[in-house]
């Protein structure tokens, strides 16, 4: 079974990533009617499973690297449908959790699923490093700021020194102000795609606290939109079954807050 692997980064964090992570697992899902699972491996600063409403979770993947519990034990499915292998929120149990067992739990996967996503830890640890071995490639996500633009350049020696694809750069939360970096100049400065660009929108934080995708919370805003372009970019969808039955018959059986 051919599984798209794909490991989500980003250089350092406040750029968006388990935002961007938990939208598209939900969107692949409905829109797109795949087998989404995404895994939280940023072990010592989880928060995948609090994008979902997952507050309080006996098993998460610190407890399977810790021999603990079992993989089947951490799969958790959102009413969206997608499916999540969450961190732990505890700081004790962040600790002795060795993280190279992660590419051996995510290979356990490899027959169950069709789309793999990989919500790393920002930055260039042996966290990020684990994952990104677990993976064929690598999704960046970066903010419109010459900081994060370099963040990504550095992030990009990790992704080469292991070999793995880059597919390209998601530009998140995007105001289109005179001072943020265009598209254009990341694209040079990185030789990478822009391959999405989701601006910025306040339905994302009112859906994160209430524990909903936004592609859920509100299908129509901008943000939405954009993240639905994206999953399609990225699965090489067809365009037409952007608006699925079955992503609106999702949407009615989960009413905005």
């Amino acid at each position: 079974m051919d599984v798209e692997k794909i490991a989500i980064i980003s250089g350092k964090g406040g750029v968006g990533k388990t935002t961007i992570s938990a939208n598209l697992g939900s969107v692949m899902a409905h829109v797109l009617g795949r087998d989404v699972t995404i895994i939280d491996t940023d072990i010592s600063s989880s928060h995948l499973g609090v994008h979902l409403g997952f507050h309080q979770n006996p098993a998460t993947i610190n407890s399977v690297l810790k021999g603990e519990h079992d993989l089947e034990e951490s799969v958790y499915e959102h009413e969206t449908g997608v499916k999540i292998v969450p961190g732990a929120l505890n700081f004790e149990d962040t600790k002795d959790v060795d993280v190279h067992g992660i590419p051996k739990l995510a290979a356990e996967f490899e027959d169950d699923t069709d789309v793999l996503l990989f919500d790393c830890s920002p930055g260039l640890d042996r966290e990020t490093s684990a994952a990104i071995r677990s993976a064929d490639k690598a999704l960046y996500v970066a903010r419109p700021s010459f900081t994060s633009v370099i963040d990504v350049i550095r992030t990009q020696s990790l992704v080469e020194e292991l070999a793995k694809d880059s597919v390209g750069v998601v530009l998140n939360m995007v105001r289109n102000k005179k001072y943020e970096v265009t598209r254009n100049e990341i694209e040079s400065f990185t030789e990478m795609d822009v391959v999405g660009t989701v601006p910025y929108d306040t339905n994302v934080e009112k859906s994160a606290a209430q524990g909903t995708p936004v592609t859920i919370y509100d299908p129509h805003c901008r943000a939405s939109r954009a993240i639905e372009e994206l999953a399609i970019t990225l699965l090489d969808e067809s365009p037409d079954r952007k608006r699925s039955s079955v992503f609106r018959t999702i949407r009615e059986a989960v009413p905005r807050l």
